[in-house]
């Protein structure tokens, strides 16, 4: 007979204790559900939210009612769970809803006094029930009567809510204020022990990068004689590099046109194939020239040497500019790149030289005849005019072969060029 009714209080006992287990599941399940709402709640888009639209309404509702506090519920739900699985008595009664209610409600108004009164997730930080309360509370109280009772109240609720008496709850405080300064304290003194290492560290790195200079240390003994090494001299060998020019030592060599041969010379004289005489007109009745040297500023041709170096080497080209040949209208630089520089790159550089020289025009000449070298002519900044007096009372024009000569001009170097139709 004591064993039946020990089976059947058995009996009696385990479906409780399944029931509460379930009670336990299904509020797990209802907190995490309104945690995930609650979480990826947008009040612009409810398509985002983790619980679909179920969720958003659900979340749109408790944050339109009560604003910022809606996450008590959450923090509910985890205790009422907590208690579920450790069997302890956590039926819905009357005190806890009341308790629940308040905490949630007193939470509202004080959220709403606060807190500034900006749009938090849609909506505001107390909810419409708590800018209901906080106004009536405030209009009846004052603000810091509000603010005082209401923290006093909801004070009183969680300790209720809570196995803990009040000095219990100091002193729990008080514990958990003094473990996390004990940590944040232990955190700076760690912190505070990696900046100097790291500080030695870099100052080590700062040495070892600067040069040394190694001294010899004498030692006061002396070996014998017989025991010390023979020194043994190794020549460290020097890189093969081309020796510079003479003149490249000061800068490029500027090469000054030769001056015209000039003579008072009388080419009407001069007779024309056929045999008849024919007297041209005499030089007389052309302008004679002011002067036929070309007077060069070698200041201003250097720095246009190392202005035009500097642009090349920044479009990839290197190397030095050897010769300054000065005309009339423009002036040739020799420039000598570095071996292995291709003339199809050079070559291709024209225009953007003469946007960054500031130049009208750049003509490059790739490469020059005879020379392992490539010509720019650059524009000079005053030209000068080239008088055709000058070039008929030239020698060579006398001295010219062709049958039908022409004179064209004077070429880079300041010579005249004549030519035979």
């Amino acid at each position: 007979m004591s064993a039946h009714e020990t089976t059947s209080s058995g009996d009696l006992v385990a479906p409780e204790g399944r029931r509460q287990d379930v009670r336990a599941i299904l509020t797990l399940t209802a907190t995490v559900l309104l945690t995930l709402a609650l979480v990826s709640y947008d009040a612009r888009n409810g398509s985002t939210n983790l619980v679909g639209p179920v969720g958003h309404r659900f979340a749109r509702a408790l944050m339109l009612a009560f604003g910022l506090v809606a996450w008590c519920l959450p923090f509910e739900g985890a205790l009422l769970t907590y208690r579920l699985f450790r069997r302890r008595s956590a039926m819905l009664g009357l005190a806890t809803l009341a308790s629940t209610l308040v905490v949630v409600v007193i939470g509202a108004a004080l959220g709403h006094l606060l807190v500034e009164p900006h749009a938090v997730w849609g909506a505001s930080p107390g909810g419409a029930v708590g800018e209901l309360l906080g106004e009536v509370l405030r209009s009846l109280l004052g603000f810091y009567g509000t603010v005082i009772i209401g923290f006093a109240i909801l004070g009183s609720a969680v300790i209720l809510r809570t196995p803990w008496t009040l000095e219990e709850t100091a002193q729990a405080f008080v514990r958990v204020g003094h473990a996390a300064w004990t940590k944040v304290q232990s955190l700076f003194a760690a912190l505070r022990e990696a900046w100097a290492e790291a500080r030695e560290i870099h100052d080590e790195e700062i040495r070892l990068s600067q040069p040394r200079i190694m001294g010899v240390h004498f030692e006061d003994h002396e070996e014998p004689e017989g025991q010390r090494p023979a020194s043994v001299m190794i020549p460290t060998p020097q890189p093969k590099t081309r020796e510079p020019k003479a003149a490249g030592a000061q800068g490029p060599t500027i090469v000054a046109p030769k001056e015209t041969k000039q003579k008072p010379l009388d080419i009407s004289t001069r007779s024309k194939p056929g045999g008849r005489d024919f007297r041209l007109p005499p030089n007389d009745l052309l302008d004679e020239p002011d002067s036929s040297v070309i007077h060069v500023d070698t200041e201003v041709l250097r720095q246009n040497a190392e202005l035009l170096t500097e642009k090349l080497a920044a479009y990839g080209v290197r190397g030095r500019v050897d010769e300054i040949h000065p005309g009339p209208v423009v002036t040739m630089y020799e420039f000598e790149p570095q071996s292995g520089t291709k003339v199809s790159k050079i070559a291709g550089l024209a225009d953007d030289l003469a946007m960054a020289l500031a130049a009208q025009k750049v003509r490059i000449v790739a490469p020059i005849a005879g020379k392992a070298r490539v010509g720019f002519e650059l524009p000079n900044d005053v030209r000068q005019t080239v008088h055709l007096r000058e070039i008929l009372d030239d020698r060579r024009w006398e001295q010219h072969s062709g049958a039908l000569p022409m004179a064209l001009g004077k070429d880079i170097g300041g010579q005249p060029v004549y030519v035979d139709l």
